[in-house]
């Protein structure tokens, strides 16, 4: 059974297509002229999955790549924070203060919970379907990723005719679905041993253009709680959108190297550990 969502209800069945009352596209904190507002030849929007209380990784994702300084100008990067409701009057304090200083928080109106990661996934597509949508590319990224953007527009501009309606990652086929453990799905809300082909979800790439398809598939096919599997393959198959390969070599799974620079354009999983990896990259590029 999937936990309350957006607005305290409960689809009746995990296995049916989210209901339009469950739909999670209101907003506490909207930032609607973020892609307008000083960043009007914006390439590439960056969405990044966080939640209220890590501050820390914010401060260090603006501190690297999402900073900007140096390269804003050529690339076209934007990077906003997706957050859900507060739990307590100090964490609404937080976000609000920090959206006052940064101006780069959007706070829906849904439970942010680990549960409910779909919920989260579906808002930021509506977000920026909503407030983007003239940015040819969108990128989702979790907050403890390491990005370098000079080099992934590069690629993007490259790509822009071949690359329609596919997404952009590091794919998975055929992989079973787990009936125990931390991603544990039950056979009534999932009963098929495989998920179709998605995305490790820490990082991926759309063109923006593809976004309203795959939140009109979310009216017909099943609902899942598994954010990446939900959004990069149960939605994509039901907008009939494909998965490419190619980007797949440009993604280190692994720990970084200094091999790397120049030649990966994103790493998962670096956590708080990339002020050095970002000066390196900064020094690849000429930017100092």
């Amino acid at each position: 059974m999937i936990p309350q969502g957006a607005e305290g209800r409960r689809p009746t069945s995990a296995r049916r297509p989210l209901p339009a009352e469950d739909f999670p596209s209101d907003f506490l904190i909207e930032e609607e002229d973020f892609c307008n507002r000083q960043r009007p030849r914006l390439f590439l929007l960056a969405y990044i999955h966080s939640s209220i209380l890590a501050t820390r990784k914010r401060a260090h994702t603006r501190a690297t790549w999402a900073s900007g300084r140096g390269y804003d100008t050529d690339v076209g990067l934007g990077v906003v924070f997706m957050v859900g409701r507060a739990r307590t009057p100090e964490e609404q304090r937080i976000v609000q203060e920090e959206s006052r200083v940064h101006h780069d928080i959007v706070q829906g109106n849904y439970t942010d919970a680990y549960e409910l990661l779909s919920y989260k996934a579906l808002a930021s597509l509506a977000w920026v379907s909503r407030h983007c949508s003239p940015v040819p590319w969108t990128l989702h990224a979790d907050d403890d990723v390491l990005v370098d953007p000079p080099s992934l527009t590069s690629l993007l501009r490259r790509r822009l005719s071949r690359e329609k309606n596919r997404f952009l990652c590091y794919p998975w086929k055929k992989s079973k679905v787990q009936r125990q453990g931390r991603w544990a799905v039950q056979d009534e809300d999932y009963p098929s041993g495989t998920y179709p082909e998605y995305c490790m979800g820490a990082a991926w790439v759309v063109q923006t253009n593809v976004i309203p398809r795959l939140l009109r598939a979310a009216a017909q096919v099943q609902f899942l709680w598994v954010d990446d599997v939900y959004v990069t393959g149960i939605l994509a198959q039901g907008a009939g959108v494909k998965h490419s390969p190619w980007m797949k070599k440009f993604i280190s799974r692994e720990n970084i190297s200094k091999e790397d620079i120049g030649k990966k354009v994103i790493w998962y999983h670096l956590g708080e550990d990339r002020s050095a990896w970002w000066k390196l990259i900064l020094g690849y590029h000429g930017y100092h």
